[in-house]
């Protein structure tokens, strides 16, 4: 089992969302998506937290937010939150916005293999950006119908520079 497949929080960057496209049918035994919602902040964990009686839940939830991650966590968030996942299912081409500051994990498909698509949309450069050397391409090498209006030029600014030549 990967990290991925563990309950655990993606903090990339201040402010995000990430979208989720299935290539396959995905149902309950094809490794659906699974999240918790209301888990994104620290008002919702409480929250989530007061359905569960005190003595069994081992969850600090501030720092839930900063180092509470493998398999030793997730295995507590199975047991406090198992009536509040959500599991994501649906047919090929099916696609969902998620914060993903929330808890969250990938199921492991039993039945068949799972093809999935994400993408990430936030406010500034992470380490998962795809090309942290090269950086946005240049506007000339973009097949695109932006004007390089200022708010175009703003939220387009990891993936197209628009004042760059483009290389070679």
């Amino acid at each position: 089992m990967t990290n991925v497949q563990f309950f655990h929080r993606d903090t990339d960057d201040w402010r995000f969302l990430t979208l989720f496209l299935y290539l396959t049918d995905v149902g309950p035994d094809g490794g659906p998506h699974e999240v918790i919602p209301g888990s994104h902040s620290i008002d919702g964990m409480k929250k989530l937290l007061k359905s569960v009686q005190w003595w069994r839940s081992k969850m600090d939830v501030e720092r839930s937010f900063v180092d509470d991650m493998g398999e030793d966590f997730s295995s507590a968030c199975e047991q406090d939150f198992r009536n509040a996942a959500v599991q994501l299912t649906g047919p090929a081409g099916s696609m969902f916005l998620v914060n993903t500051l929330a808890l969250h994990r990938g199921i492991v498909p039993t039945r068949t293999d799972r093809l999935i698509i994400w993408a990430r949309y936030g406010l500034g450069p992470n380490t998962n950006s795809a090309d942290l050397e090269r950086g946005p391409l240049g506007i000339r090498l973009v097949p695109t119908r932006l004007q390089g209006t200022p708010r175009e030029k703003y939220i387009n600014r990891l993936l197209v520079q628009f004042d760059r030549k483009p290389e070679n």
